[in-house]
């Protein structure tokens, strides 16, 4: 760890215990909270480390069927440095009652590890659900990459990998998947673009230590390693179809306006979510967690549609 770090690393321990909480709201973390017509597999590892675990959300109608179904990988948010998939659990197990199978994985965060490795994670994760496809009911070729917050970023840059080698190259990340095989990507509440992100919002104004943290360097908006951060400047026309929100009281609601605008101007298929300024009651960060709001609960029948009409569901 470089001496830029030294006066970070002393307060991070609070910084990211807040944070974690501030950029997940309404979240509930029970496992109670899971429907009577979903099962989880809780912390199923899918790679070295105690860092690299998952929890599975099936439809328990898939019991003893055998019938592999389309998988999404969901990346959860904290700021880059903090949060667990526990915090997804309510609106993973809702997407897995619409008829999909669920991971939620968990990541090494700063200082154990750094940029980019949540991003290799994923694709390790990728790489177990396709190993173990048949026993986990997942569909290897009919999978979807989901992120909130910090995880919309990373789940953006994996559709980037997996879709455009010169961005797998630059980034020095292989794909353990095939551009074909990745059928859509859901980003919630995401950020994609340092240079227009701006650090003076409730949340912003709050990243600068966790990101730097991240990049390994306080001068993590200057450093050429972590450009490729700006995941917007990289995407290519072979992007998979993504569905975008974010609410209308959230500090990354022009970054994912932008990011949207971004994919149709390139030809992607985009499905976004979002509200007018004057809309009440206002959305905030990662809404679609307040699970017993009805703006969240029709963000997740939107999510479900959108991945259903992907497939050629009718």
């Amino acid at each position: 760890m470089t001496g830029q770090l030294s006066s970070i690393r002393a307060r991070m321990g609070a910084i990211l215990f807040a944070l974690a909480w501030l950029l997940a709201p309404g979240v509930v973390r029970a496992a109670s909270d899971t429907p009577d017509n979903v099962s989880v597999q809780r912390d199923i590892s899918y790679g070295a480390g105690d860092d690299a675990r998952l929890d599975l959300y099936l439809p328990k109608s898939l019991a003893g069927s055998g019938r592999p179904l389309p998988t999404v990988l969901w990346i959860h948010g904290g700021g880059w440095a903090g949060g667990s998939k526990d915090y997804v659990a309510k609106y993973a197990a809702t997407l897995a009652a619409g008829g999909f199978a669920v991971a939620a994985m968990d990541y090494s965060l700063p200082p154990k590890a750094i940029y980019p490795t949540p991003v290799r994670q994923a694709f390790e994760a990728f790489a177990y659900l396709k190993r173990e496809a048949a026993r986990l009911h997942v569909d290897p070729v009919r999978l979807f990459i989901a992120g909130d917050s910090a995880g919309a970023q990373i789940a953006a840059q994996v559709a980037a990998v997996a879709t455009s080698p010169a961005y797998a190259r630059r980034m020095g990340v292989k794909p353990t998947i095939a551009a074909r095989e990745l059928r859509g990507a859901l980003l919630y509440s995401g950020a994609y673009d340092l240079a227009t992100m701006g650090f003076s919002g409730p949340i912003t104004s709050k990243l600068g230590g966790p990101l730097a943290h991240y990049a390994g360097t306080r001068t993590f908006r200057a450093d050429k390693k972590f450009a490729t951060f700006s995941v917007a400047r990289y995407v290519t026309p072979a992007f998979p179809p993504t569905f975008v929100t974010a609410g209308n009281d959230d500090d990354f609601e022009d970054q994912s306006r932008a990011f949207a605008a971004r994919l149709r101007k390139l030809g992607v298929r985009v499905d976004d979510m979002f509200f007018d300024a004057d809309f009440t009651p206002r959305q905030g960060h990662v809404y679609v967690f307040a699970t017993d709001r009805s703006m969240a609960r029709y963000s997740a029948m939107r999510s479900v549609d959108f991945m259903k009409k992907t497939l050629g569901w009718k």
